[in-house]
């Protein structure tokens, strides 16, 4: 791949007469001398590709006097340009933009590639057996290939390129697919997200590597290097042509190859110029002559040679290079290309106030440490931030929506609902105080049952009376789920209208009903009591209640329902329940907003309260960071971390998260439900 740089040569652009007579001269001898800066293998050298062999050809050819200058970079090409070394640069759509937004540098021509557009279209390649290739063919509105992206491996073109990194993680970052890790105000967190993101060793490959470019990221993944390679929409047909003489090796049928939508159309290479050094006069006639020769069939192999394109239009930047904005505009560090120049400040919020919700009725200790929480992450930002209560979840999840808070702390059903149906992302997750993000739905039967004998107990459901904690409850959902899945569901007719019970009944006993509220039966432990009592011969709990109410046989003295453990088997889980997530609207919460509110949030991890806690001969009571080893003894204790996350949040710590990783598991559960049921169950 070559990057090109036209360096000055005699455009020295001076008032002088004596110059102005050595120009006039140039133009009656029709020559534009130049020279052209490149970035190529070590492997062209000495051959027909070689820059010095290009450059005297082009030079025969055409009326400009071309001189090949090397340069290492393309962030050396912006540096000549910015400082009147070079005339002209060809350069990435990344770069181009930059330059013009960060110095004023300006584009003169588009590069036309080969179908005649002056655009890209940014797309992810997949293998056709792949699960992202089943999710994009399925026509499931609930299966979205994107959501697979996390934790693949990825094949990049190169570092910071357009179509190849920047389009897609800003599609990623900017519909909340991804979160940033690290600091958004900082380009270096890019690399940091997409290590936390994809597999923690992307194949981001060097100039030279048979990795590099196009032809790489596409080779990247049909050797199974990778499992997406980010490219254009035509690569496979660029790279992989039908033509069996120069087809690579590598490649795989066409059948075998999935493109995915667009990320978003990057501007082509743009040929770059500093107004500042190079005068409009020179410049259009360098513009015309170029564009004359992309006119001329015999050129293209010429002009794609030097150049890397068989043909310019005329442009400039805001035409070629605006559009790009809202594309990039999600990658860390580039928010600060929008800001006013003379704000020298940190990039602003894109809100004046952060409002997050959560479900009450809140005691006023609890709501006096969500204050302490608002206090703590409005210091961190740097913003207001306010507490909303909410009756229920979903009065909380459609304010969500609407707009009317920020961000939502709530249980996994809602926020699967509020993710697979109104849109909205994971933030981070909370986790319980046995520290876990998740907790297993368990089935849990009586050890003298016919259940612990079957290789296939589920199967055994039929006429048998459950234990529910409660008809709502989480677990009973993905029992549901699970068990319509599989198929069991043989005595029910339309599922669509279906409601709980009547699912329930299709599956079990048909005079089965649910336990009322507050009755013996129902609640946290009333699934394994109603089992213990012979009430059932199945109990469905959520969390393992066996250990926590019943382990090995000793029991509390208002527990003593529980049976020896012994008495009771555990057949495999249903399914995992992720606890309380963190959420917002991707299209309203920008990247460095929300990214500013889960540094705060993560930064609670760090802060423990020491009560009378000794150390080096002296006792300290205090809030302890331990990411700066420094103790506050003079805030109160209910601001200490530790302290807002127990008292408000009822967690241990916070955790990073995506959509998928936190709800996938139940997505795949649940999502055959009809969802007035999810509605119903956290109304």
């Amino acid at each position: 791949m070559l990057l090109l740089v036209l360096v000055s040569g005699c455009l020295d652009n001076t008032s002088n007469e004596t110059d102005t007579e050595a120009v006039d001269q140039e133009n009656e001898r029709d020559e534009i001398p130049l020279s052209v800066a490149f970035i190529v293998d070590q492997q062209f050298f000495g051959t027909e590709n070689d820059p010095s062999y290009m450059a005297q050809k082009f030079s025969e050819e055409t009326i400009f006097e071309i001189t090949p200058y090397p340069v290492e970079s393309e962030e050396a090409m912006i540096e000549s340009l910015r400082f009147g070394h070079v005339d002209l640069a060809m350069m990435d759509a990344a770069s181009s933009w930059m330059s013009w937004k960060n110095y004023g540098l300006e584009a003169l021509l588009a590069d036309e590639e080969n179908y005649g557009r002056t655009y890209y279209n940014s797309n992810a390649w997949v293998k056709s057996d792949s699960d992202i290739a089943t999710y994009q063919i399925d026509d499931d509105p609930l299966t979205d290939p994107f959501s697979l992206f996390e934790g693949k491996k990825t094949c990049h073109t190169g570092w910071f390129d357009s179509v190849g990194m920047l389009l897609p993680m800003g599609f990623l970052l900017g519909l909340g697919y991804a979160n940033v890790a690290g600091n958004p105000n900082d380009v270096e967190s890019l690399l940091f997200t997409i290590q936390e993101f994809f597999d923690d060793e992307p194949t981001i490959p060097e100039a030279g590597t048979k990795y590099y470019g196009y032809s790489g990221a596409l080779r990247c993944l049909s050797d199974g290097t990778g499992d997406i390679a980010f490219l254009q929409d035509s690569s496979v047909e660029d790279y992989c042509p039908d033509d069996d003489s120069i087809r690579p090796s590598w490649c795989l049928e066409e059948d075998e190859y999935t493109m995915l939508p667009t990320f978003g159309r990057s501007p082509s290479n743009a040929l770059m110029y500093n107004p500042s050094f190079l005068d409009s006069e020179v410049s259009e006639r360098i513009s015309k002559e170029l564009v004359d020769l992309s006119g001329i069939n015999e050129m293209d192999q010429t002009l794609s040679s030097l150049f890397g394109t068989p043909g310019f239009v005329p442009t400039t930047s805001q035409q070629h290079l605006e559009g790009y904005s809202s594309l990039v505009y999600n990658i860390p560090g580039m928010q600060a290309y929008f800001e006013d120049p003379s704000n020298t400040g940190q990039v602003n919020l894109s809100v004046q106030e952060i409002n997050i919700g959560v479900v009450g009725p809140l005691s006023n200790s609890t709501s006096s440490s969500f204050g302490f929480l608002a206090d703590s992450i409005s210091n961190d930002i740097g913003i207001g931030v306010n507490i909303s209560e909410f009756e229920n979840h979903f009065s909380l999840v459609e304010n969500l929506s609407n707009g009317v808070v920020n961000i939502a702390i709530t249980d996994a059903i809602p926020s699967w609902k509020a993710w697979k149906h109104d849109g909205m992302s994971v933030l981070a997750s909370l986790l319980d105080e046995q520290e876990k993000v998740f907790s297993d739905s368990f089935t849990i039967v009586r050890s003298d049952s016919e259940f612990t004998n079957s290789t296939d107990p589920l199967s055994l459901m039929d006429g048998i009376s459950p234990c529910f904690s409660g008809r709502d409850n989480p677990s009973t959902l993905l029992v549901a789920g699970s068990l319509v899945g599989r198929g069991l569901t043989t005595h029910l007719g339309d599922l669509q209208n279906s409601s709980i019970p009547e699912i329930i009944h299709s599956l079990f006993n048909s005079s089965y009903s649910f336990p009322e509220e507050n009755s013996e039966f129902h609640g946290t432990n009333g699934a394994l009591r109603c089992l213990s009592h012979g009430g059932g011969d199945i109990a469905f709990v959520e969390g393992n209640e066996q250990e926590i109410f019943c382990q090995d046989g000793s029991q509390p003295s208002d527990e003593n329902w529980c049976l020896d453990s012994a008495d009771y088997s555990l057949l495999p889980p249903i399914g995992s329940l992720p606890y309380k997530s963190v959420i917002y609207d991707p299209s309203v919460l920008d990247m460095v907003s929300r990214t500013a509110v889960l540094n705060s949030l993560l930064s609670l991890n760090y802060e423990m309260f020491l009560d009378n806690f000794t150390t080096m001969g002296r006792e300290y009571t205090g809030c302890y960071d331990i990411s700066i080893h420094k103790i506050d003894e003079d805030s109160p204790r209910e601001a200490c971390g530790s302290e807002i996350l127990s008292n408000s949040l009822y967690s241990s710590g916070v955790s990073r998260a995506t959509s998928q990783s936190l709800l996938g598991q139940i997505s795949e559960i649940i999502g055959i439900l009809p969802v007035q049921l999810i509605n119903n169950s956290f109304t």
